[in-house]
C-alpha cells in the first residue's frame, strides 16, 4: 500500500494487528473509522494532531489502495483484504464476480453458483463475506426467511473497484473518454447508450461500467430506464448544468 498527497511524493504504508497504517518513512498514522452506513472515514495522526477525513465522489477504488496490484502478481487475497477492510472471502469473491460477468451490470448471482465457486466456505461464511460486500456498496440483496442466503445483485461500484484487478478494463479511466464523447456533442440532448456506445469501440462488457458510472452523475429523472437488456440505462437526457457537472468529474478523475 502506497500513500500520495497532492503534489507530494509517494510513500510505503505498513500496517498493525490493530488494523492502522503507517509510513515507513515518516512518524505518522492512519486509522479507518466505520461509520454506521458501512462506508469509511479515515483519521489522520501526525504532529500530535488528529485530522478527520471523509471520501469524497466516487466508491473507494481497491486499484487506490492496492497500486500495482496483479493477480498472480504475489499480493494474495488476505493482503488486499486487510488494504480495503473487506475479509478474504469478500475479496475473492469480489474478484469472482468481475471475472464471470458477461455484461458488467445488474448482475444477479445465483446462490447455486456462489456455493459451487467456493465449496470450501460455509454457507454462513459466505452470508458474512455476502454482508460485508453489501455494506461497502459493492453488492445488492433482497433477504428471504426461508433461505440462508440472500438474492445478490451486483452494483456499478463492484466493477469500479475489482475490474481492474481482473484485467476487464478500468472503468474509473474509461468513464473520462467516455464524457469526452457525450460533452462533445453539440449542445444539449438525448445521449443514447448504443450511440455512446458505438463512439467508444469497446467491448459490451467495458462499456457498460464506465457507462453506469457516468449515468450515476445525471439526476435520476432525466435517465432513460427500461427497454434496454445490455445497457444500464438506454440513455440520459444532458441539460447545461449536467455538462458543467460531468466536466468537473471528469477532471477530478483525471488529477
Amino acid at each position: 500500500m502506497t500513500i500520495q498527497a497532492d503534489a507530494q511524493p509517494e510513500f510505503e504504508m505498513g500496517y498493525d494487528s490493530v488494523g492502522d497504517f503507517y509510513p515507513l518513512k515518516f512518524d505518522a498514522g492512519l486509522r479507518p473509522n466505520r461509520k454506521a452506513d458501512g462506508t469509511y472515514t479515515f483519521t489522520w495522526f501526525q504532529l500530535g494532531a488528529a485530522l478527520a477525513a471523509e471520501r469524497i465522489d466516487a466508491p473507494l477504488p481497491v486499484v487506490w489502495l492496492c497500486k500495482g496490484f496483479e493477480e498472480g502478481s504475489g499480493l494474495l487475497p488476505h493482503q488486499i483484504a486487510a488494504l480495503i477492510l473487506l475479509g478474504p472471502l469478500a475479496v475473492r469473491i469480489g474478484l469472482w464476480i468481475s471475472e464471470q460477468s458477461e455484461k458488467g451490470f445488474d448482475n444477479f448471482i445465483p446462490e447455486h453458483d456462489l456455493v459451487e465457486a467456493f465449496p470450501a466456505s460455509s454457507i454462513d461464511e459466505l452470508a458474512f463475506a455476502v454482508v460485508e460486500l453489501e455494506s461497502d456498496r459493492y453488492l445488492k440483496t433482497n433477504s428471504f426467511i426461508s433461505k440462508r442466503l440472500p438474492r445478490i445483485f451486483t452494483t456499478t461500484d463492484l466493477f469500479i473497484a475489482f475490474d481492474p484487478h481482473t484485467g476487464k478494463s478500468n472503468p474509473e479511466a474509461d468513464v473520462v473518454a467516455l464524457v469526452d464523447f457525450a460533452l462533445g456533442k453539440s449542445g444539449t440532448g438525448i445521449i443514447g447508450a448504443e450511440e455512446l456506445h458505438e463512439a467508444s469501440g469497446w467491448p459490451l462488457r467495458r462499456f457498460n461500467p464506465p457507462f453506469a458510472y457516468l449515468v450515476s452523475q445525471i439526476d435520476d429523472r432525466r435517465v432513460l430506464q427500461g427497454g434496454a437488456d445490455d445497457y444500464p440505462a438506454r440513455g440520459f437526457l444532458m441539460t447545461d448544468s449536467d455538462r458543467v457537472a460531468l466536466q468537473r468529474f471528469a477532471a477530478r478523475l483525471r488529477r
